[in-house]
């Protein structure tokens, strides 16, 4: 059908009106509160511990304190007390593969850890189901699981839209020290549209409490 030149005038001003609608609203934001992520923030203890602060910020969240010591005792296989801890990049997969049903005691209750890593940049939607549901999302900015860098998705900024949210921003936490984080209280505040070009993994931890 050959559209009339009314009807053609009438689509875009409707067209120029829902872009300025989109472009003068108001973001909303789900996820974990500023206050929460302070308190279960982890700063890296050794220059090549990024990867176990950002899986103990994870657990810190669920509630399940425990030390990057213990986290890289685990992903390592050191079992002696008197051994030392090494201090290097690691294969992330295979961290998460010994993370993956890792039974942890705290206040003598038990909890397992699930970990799954995904080798593509998440869904806006997905990040904002998790955020939605408080479930924080480590991301990792290179395609090589050898030298990934992990940051920390704590919130999605979105737009109400009619026929639902809209995810716009991100609001990403490191574990490195503050100097690579945004003025904006610690955070780094990432436009969605360039995930798919920062971003190549991303993991899940999940943890569940056994009876």
């Amino acid at each position: 059908m050959i559209l009339n030149l009314k009807s053609y005038i009438l689509i875009i001003a409707i067209q120029i009106f829902l872009f300025q609608a989109i472009s003068n609203a108001q973001l909303v934001y789900t996820g974990i509160e500023k206050g929460k992520v302070n308190q279960v923030y982890a700063e890296q203890k050794n220059i090549n511990w990024i990867w176990a602060a950002s899986v103990q910020f994870v657990l810190n969240n669920y509630n399940v304190k425990i030390s990057q010591e213990d986290i890289i005792k685990r992903s390592f296989h050191i079992y002696d007390p008197y051994d030392s801890l090494p201090n290097f990049q690691m294969n992330f997969s295979k961290i998460v593969n010994r993370l993956n049903n890792w039974i942890i005691k705290y206040k003598r209750k038990k909890y397992l850890i699930t970990a799954k890593l995904v080798d593509e940049s998440p869904t806006p939607k997905f990040l904002y189901d998790e955020l939605k549901s408080m479930r924080p999302v480590i991301l990792f900015s290179n395609d090589s699981l050898n030298a990934l860098l992990p940051f920390i998705c704590t919130a999605v900024g979105f737009i109400p839209g009619y026929y639902g949210p809209v995810p716009n921003q991100l609001m990403i936490r490191s574990t490195l020290p503050s100097c690579l984080n945004d003025e904006n209280d610690e955070y780094i505040i990432w436009d969605i549209k360039s995930l798919p070009q920062r971003i190549s993994h991303y993991c899940i931890i999940s943890v569940k409490q056994k009876k």
